[in-house]
């Protein structure tokens, strides 16, 4: 769930897009660059990110790679990413994440006979919900430098690509400006309300087939419903 400890934005730039220190600050790519094939690795997204709160996020991306590639299978970047990044190397290195996911995350696609015709992978609230919430304030940091989130709530929502979340998603965005990065591998629209300028949105496509949208705002009606028995990843920066 969202941090409690709620920290002050900087008067200057440039800071930590999480935190807010304005010391030991590196680049962190928005998204992280793995998700991206080497030839599409050029020109990406990055924000300003302190040590301490960079460190503990490489589980978080590479467990997001995995269950994003295996949800976007129809992008020939998602195929690349998958047969490269996550079983040539991934699984490989890591048996037990491999053995975890298929234990508990693997759900098989069956037909009326009971043959298994292909499978998905679910992954946990806790892991997607703080990742794109980190993404929408790296966004909210490089794209709105005028909007102070930092006392904002968020809330994240997966929505599935049936025909009718299709057609809503695409009226939300219709007037919203666009950033592309990669040949079908991120897109997100963003915007701060024009009246009041205390909330927001932005929307997010991996692989031209997992959407996620993210509210943002002053107001506790952004405050994250959760299901029961939510937790997010152990070890996340204390500020997200």
């Amino acid at each position: 769930m969202q941090s409690e400890i709620q920290p002050i934005r900087p008067a200057t730039r440039p800071h930590c897009y999480i935190c807010g220190s304005t010391e030991n600050l590196t680049d962190d790519h928005i998204p992280p660059e793995g998700f991206f094939p080497p030839a599409q690795q050029k020109g990406l997204l990055t924000a300003p990110l302190c040590r301490s709160c960079h460190a503990p996020l490489s589980k978080m991306d590479e467990k997001l790679r995995v269950w994003l590639a295996a949800g976007g299978g129809t992008s020939d970047a998602a195929k690349w990413i998958w047969k490269n990044k996550v079983l040539g190397s991934t699984f490989k290195r890591s048996s037990k994440l491999a053995a975890h996911i298929r234990k508990k995350h693997f759900r098989p696609i069956l037909d009326q006979k009971g043959t298994v015709l292909g499978g998905m992978i679910t992954m946990p609230q806790g892991c997607p919900i703080p990742f794109i919430r980190r993404l929408t304030k790296g966004i909210l940091y490089l794209e709105h430098p005028e909007y102070d989130y930092f006392s904002d709530f968020f809330i994240v929502d997966h929505q599935l690509p049936t025909p009718d979340t299709i057609a809503a998603v695409g009226e939300l965005v219709s007037h919203l400006p666009r950033i592309d990065r990669g040949n079908g591998v991120f897109r997100v629209w963003h915007g701060i309300t024009a009246d009041t300028g205390d909330a927001g949105v932005c929307v997010y496509l991996f692989y031209d087939a997992v959407c996620f949208v993210c509210f943002f705002g002053k107001s506790e009606k952004f405050k994250q419903p959760f299901q029961a028995g939510y937790f997010e990843e152990p070890g996340l920066p204390k500020c997200l």
